[in-house]
């Protein structure tokens, strides 16, 4: 799959705008997002990667008022420790590098949709993106250290996590990064702010942060936002 169909352009936003309300309504209801997305899906005749836009986006009120009391802003992640969940946050700079599609869903975290269709691989992409967000961390956020999981399962990620160990040491960041055949438990082995945008992982941790949203929005700032597709702003003004 080429990037062009990760394009906004090929998002129909009035028919989304439509199924978003529907999908809403449905989970607020209490059905499984799985339900309720195939039941919206099959009726308004959504694309794949319209699916993955509404399934990745969209969530019940107590999900949201629950994940924004979770949320931890920028200034106060500066002088704490992050715990970052390595390819999540990774493939979302890579997503923003790449000129992909990315969303600003209605929890307030940025998420990519190529993750969905697309099976991670590491690439010279991905040690551009592990200096910059490193770099990020040490000179933008002014963090006490970082710690970083990533999957075990992903060739080559023993190398990635090597090469990272190495980085951190040149910029006298504290910390490690080390692989988990499950990057959600290896992520509960450490104690500080968690960065992730995965719903799962949302779900367990205390604190919250968007690492890779935020350095996403950095870089979209810099080579243009018109793949950002803001699903608040949509429903607001649609509403």
């Amino acid at each position: 799959m080429n990037t062009i169909e990760y394009s906004k352009a090929l998002i129909r936003e009035d028919l989304l705008y439509t199924a978003a309300l529907d999908f809403k309504y449905l989970l607020n209801k209490g059905f499984r997002r799985e339900t309720a997305l195939r039941f919206v899906g099959d009726r308004y005749g959504l694309s794949k990667v319209e699916r993955a836009v509404l399934y990745r986006s969209i969530f019940s009120d107590a999900d949201i008022r629950n994940r924004r009391l979770k949320s931890t802003p920028i200034h106060k992640v500066r002088g704490n420790t992050l715990v970052v969940d390595g390819f999540n946050v990774i493939t979302t700079i890579e997503s923003a590098l790449r000129g992909e599609l990315l969303i600003l869903c209605e929890d307030e975290f940025i998420r990519d949709i190529t993750s969905v269709f697309r099976k991670i691989r590491i690439t010279p992409l991905t040690y551009e993106v592990v200096d910059l967000l490193l770099e990020y961390a040490k000179f933008e956020l002014k963090v006490e250290g970082i710690n970083i999981v990533l999957n075990s399962q992903v060739s080559r990620s023993g190398e990635l996590s090597g090469y990272i160990r190495h980085i951190m040491k040149a910029l006298n960041l504290k910390g490690t990064a080390k692989t988990s055949r499950s990057a959600d438990v290896g992520l509960r082995e450490f104690s500080g702010i968690v960065a992730s945008s995965d719903s799962v992982v949302i779900s367990y941790a205390s604190k919250v942060f968007d690492l890779g949203g935020s350095v996403a929005m950095m870089v979209a700032e810099l080579v243009g936002d018109e793949n950002i597709l803001d699903m608040r702003r949509l429903l607001n003004i649609r509403g």
